[in-house]
């Protein structure tokens, strides 16, 4: 290429380099408009692409909500029913989800499970009019129907036939049990159950059962009765064949029912009741009466007071009188705790306080803490007094050269 000197210069360039040069210029300014025209175009695409970004920033938001709404309403497969939704939130009222045992679909009513859809086979459908049960009879039998709703209508009387019924003067032979031929006469056959309040003025023959509070007016003595319809309150009731009992009323307080060979009385007890060799005293003056026995050729001399019959019982003789051991008891004094006596009369338990301190627990009280204790303990061991109350006795068992107390068996008498 040539040098262009300007005018008048010199050189070897001409006119044709001069336009190639502006040639050149021409294309980097076109090259330049490009560029220009690119970069506006590629900040359009960006901004096009962030509003695209964000759209779909806001379609997966939105996406994502509603997932998570369909995701609390439906809760999918489960084997039993859930407590709360998939998130670990509370449950919403109409949640659903398929129990996977029994293979239905089951709706939250907001505070418990019900099944909302069960599959064919499981339901009555209403046009099939009851065909798709299981066992038609065991639905009559529940349902209280019996055998009428499967006997043939033949079977039953028709409308005509009812109304000669209604009038008892109609079909069949009056004649036969079973109708009614008057006011006055019902014949029934066989075994008849009657509903209802029925009066009969006349006698029942045969055999009548029920519900005997149902049962109003008397029966017989002859036919199962008493003839009475009221039995009067603590009289004893004296049998009459087969006629209405009479009654003995109790009269005075201590009266005795009596017999004079031939019926019973009421009546007040003798002065001196003689029985078997013994004659009740009814003054004992104690000094004065003797020692009961049963010599029936002397029973006029031998009173049975309370006090003479204890000494006949226990053969004590003389006038002093007798006193009674009121407890008793044998216990084991090497058994700690509280335990039953090995054997006693009104000794509940013994306490073992302490070694060799002792605690009786009467099973009734005593009338006062004045009685007297006999105490006897193992050998080479003695036992002594502690203290008394109405309800324990406390002793204690030592052994004599020591004066120690030690644990042992023992054997303690109550009198009183």
């Amino acid at each position: 290429m040539g040098i262009y000197r300007g005018d008048g210069g010199t050189g070897t360039g001409n006119q044709a380099d001069v336009a190639e040069i502006v040639g050149y210029r021409d294309e980097a300014q076109a090259a330049a408009a490009s560029a220009t025209a690119s970069a506006s175009t590629a900040s359009t695409s960006a901004t096009t692409a962030v509003a695209a970004k964000d759209a779909a920033v806001i379609a997966q938001t939105g996406a994502e909500a509603a997932y998570d709404s369909f995701d609390d309403r439906y809760l999918g497969a489960k084997s039993s029913d859930p407590t709360l939704d998939n998130d670990g939130n509370a449950l919403l009222t109409g949640a659903l989800y398929w129990n996977t045992v029994s293979n239905v679909m089951k709706v939250w009513s907001g505070s418990s499970w019900s099944v909302s859809y069960a599959p064919a086979g499981t339901y009555l459908e209403k046009a099939n009019n009851l065909s798709d049960l299981a066992n038609a009879s065991t639905a009559r039998t529940n349902l209280g129907l019996g055998t009428a709703a499967t006997t043939n209508s033949t079977a039953y009387a028709t409308a005509t036939q009812g109304t000669n019924a209604d009038t008892a003067f109609g079909w069949g032979n009056h004649a036969l049990a079973g109708y009614a031929q008057d006011s006055s006469v019902v014949k029934l056959a066989g075994d008849q159950t009657v509903a209802g309040t029925k009066t009969f003025s006349s006698t029942i023959s045969g055999s009548v059962s029920g519900t005997a509070a149902n049962v109003t007016g008397t029966v017989a003595v002859a036919n199962g009765g008493t003839g009475l319809t009221t039995l009067t309150t603590n009289n004893v009731i004296l049998g009459n064949g087969t006629s209405t009992p009479s009654f003995v009323a109790p009269g005075s307080s201590g009266n005795v029912l009596t017999s004079n060979g031939t019926t019973w009385t009421s009546a007040a007890p003798t002065s001196a009741l003689d029985i078997n060799g013994l004659t009740q005293d009814t003054a004992p003056d104690k000094s004065a009466d003797f020692i009961p026995t049963y010599d029936a050729s002397a029973a006029s001399n031998k009173k049975a007071t309370p006090e003479n019959i204890v000494k006949a019982a226990v053969n004590a003789s003389g006038n002093a009188p007798v006193y009674a051991a009121r407890a008793w008891c044998f216990f084991d004094g090497t058994l700690t705790g509280t335990n039953a006596p090995t054997a006693g009369g009104n000794v509940t338990n013994v306490t073992r306080n302490s070694t060799g301190d002792y605690t009786i627990n009467f099973t009734t009280a005593m009338p006062d803490a004045n009685y007297c204790v006999v105490a006897t303990a193992e050998t080479g061991v003695y036992a002594a007094i502690s203290t008394l109350t109405t309800t324990t006795a406390r002793i204690i068992i030592r052994v004599p050269s020591t004066g120690t107390n030690t644990d042992a068996k023992a054997y303690v008498t109550i009198i009183k």
